[in-house]
């Protein structure tokens, strides 16, 4: 993976640090500045608002959302 083997960092959402720092054996520090606060959105075409596989996916999507701190 190119972030285990470039000299690179990244701001990333506070959820995902713990997975990341042990799936890929990254280091993490807190970052020296405040963040502004954001908004997560979920975009789909409304041709595919009935479809169950769709449906499933955003519901999925949601409750991930909602259980993790962003």
């Amino acid at each position: 993976m190119l972030l285990k083997r470039l000299p690179l960092f990244a701001t990333v959402p506070q959820g995902l640090v713990p997975s990341w720092c042990e799936l890929y054996g990254l280091n993490a520090a807190p970052v020296p500045v405040n963040m502004p606060d954001y908004e997560v959105s979920l975009l789909w075409h409304n041709a595919r608002s009935e479809d169950a596989a769709n449906r499933w996916l955003r519901e999925r999507l949601r409750g991930l959302i909602k259980s993790k701190p962003l």
